[in-house]
């Protein structure tokens, strides 16, 4: 049985805690691809589309935030965060059975309003996922945690999006049934159904919370209080700054990446896996456990750097390559696969020292509030991201896309590069100024200094001890 608060865990507890975010990848792959796809069985206007894959942001700010607080507030048979878990994982699966089946946008976006509402009740993973994994494991479990979404990635990108758009026909006739007609998507969405109920079937029966000597045990949810917990303490505003530089950095634009490749480029969704999968492998089992190793040798914040510092240079590079020298502005499929790799090693070296960083940087009491507040951030600056992307692409094409003047429904997508690299160079400001800060010791390791604490009482034959709020 796992349980939490461990100085030191055996590695066969890293490779299972890490299994939530496999499953959550091949789930996760609905929110960033698939419903891209699904809602444009009814609509194709891109700040339309931007409009309602947001909507889990949005969700994120009045639902996913105040969760998050009250997992550090309360305390059940079930343990504290467990409950939000469980009960999230089970009602989301069974609306993503709902989504492939809805015959009109109305109810489709309805039915995802509530799937992105039950989401974010589970939005305390990482928190329980720092509780149980202790602070000089992190880098490593991190690079196996990136190691098993990368290959969840790869059987959600070459087993059910490469088949989005097959159609079968079985013939049930001999059993009295008629034909039973079925679709590539609906099996995408069964899948990523079972993969969240084999997470909350995780929780239920492989994991255990410790209890824990809280202050914040029992408090109720007052808004004014949330909002001072979270925001009213100094201390977490370089912390919160340094959390909202990846978002900066995506600047939104991950919706309408597939675009790019079957819209612009004219590539299929199974081409999309032949180029993928290769540089997922090469992801997976050279540049991660490579980065990974470094992260836990090497400062983390330098390695940070780099991965934001490459993948703004990389963006930049990729957008003028497609504007001046790709024949017809059309990457070759081996160019892409390439040059693609090139930014995973930058965007690996980013998310392999990202959440170990972070978790470094807050005591283990108030990882569910500081959770909020990274969330309602997060979630904010994500759906202006997002919408602004859209309008973008939008009116970038009217402008400047010669085919959007013969024919209003096409966009150039790959302007989303263009807003990328603009909104970068503020990511870069935002780190250095991060950085600054933290080299004049105005940021300081709480989750460092209580693991130490924690080892301490260890040797000393001690339970080991929480730091004070």
């Amino acid at each position: 049985m796992i349980v939490t608060h461990k100085p030191r865990v055996p590695w066969s507890w890293v490779v299972i805690m890490t299994l939530p975010w496999a499953f959550g990848t091949i789930a996760g792959g609905v929110n960033s691809q698939a419903i891209t796809y699904t809602l444009k069985k009814f609509i194709s206007d891109p700040s339309m589309i931007a409009l309602l894959t947001s909507i889990n942001l949005i969700s994120n700010v009045v639902v996913g935030a105040p969760c998050n607080y009250m997992s550090d507030r309360v305390w059940t048979r079930w343990g504290r965060r467990r409950p939000f878990l469980i009960s999230s994982a089970l009602s989301t699966a069974f609306l993503m059975l709902l989504i492939p089946f809805l015959p009109n946008i109305w109810l489709l976006a309805a039915v995802n309003l509530v799937f992105q509402v039950t989401i974010d009740v589970g939005t305390c993973t990482e928190a329980l996922y720092f509780e149980v994994i202790p602070q000089p494991q992190r880098g490593r479990a991190v690079s196996i945690r990136q190691i098993m979404n990368g290959i969840a990635g790869m059987f959600f990108s070459v087993v059910l999006f490469a088949n989005f758009d097959a159609k079968y026909d079985f013939d049930l006739s001999g059993y009295g049934l008629g034909h039973l007609y079925w679709t590539g998507e609906y099996t995408l969405y069964l899948v990523s159904a079972m993969a969240v109920l084999a997470n909350a079937a995780l929780y239920m029966f492989f994991v255990r919370e410790t209890p824990v000597d809280s202050p914040l045990i029992g408090q109720p949810f007052r808004p004014l209080s949330f909002l001072k917990d979270v925001f009213g303490d100094k201390r977490w505003y370089l912390v919160y700054l340094y959390y909202s530089v990846p978002t900066v950095v995506a600047a939104g634009t991950s919706q309408f990446g597939p675009l790019v490749m079957t819209d612009v480029f004219g590539y299929t969704k199974g081409d999309m896996a032949r180029v993928g999968v290769p540089s997922m492998l090469i992801t997976l089992f050279v540049f991660t456990p490579l980065l990974g190793w470094f992260s836990d040798k090497i400062p983390r914040t330098r390695m940070f750097q780099f991965g934001v510092f490459g993948s703004v240079a990389w963006v930049t590079w990729y957008w003028l390559y497609i504007k001046l020298l790709a024949p017809g502005g059309v990457p070759s499929l081996m160019f892409i696969f390439g040059n693609g790799l090139i930014g995973s090693f930058f965007s690996t070296a980013i998310f392999v020292t990202y959440g170990a960083l972070l978790f470094d940087l807050i005591p283990s009491n108030l990882m569910g509030t500081l959770a909020s507040g990274f969330g309602l951030i997060s979630s904010v600056l994500a759906a202006l991201f997002m919408n602004m992307c859209g309008w973008f692409v939008k009116y970038y094409s009217v402008f400047f896309y010669e085919v959007n003047r013969a024919d209003s429904t096409r966009y150039d997508y790959t302007s989303i590069y263009l807003f990328q690299i603009i909104f970068g160079a503020v990511a870069i400001v935002m780190y250095m100024y991060f950085l600054l800060q933290y080299k004049r010791g105005k940021v300081i390791e709480y989750g460092v200094l209580e693991e130490k604490a924690e080892q301490r009482q260890e040797e000393e034959g001690k339970e080991a001890a929480v730091l004070p709020v």
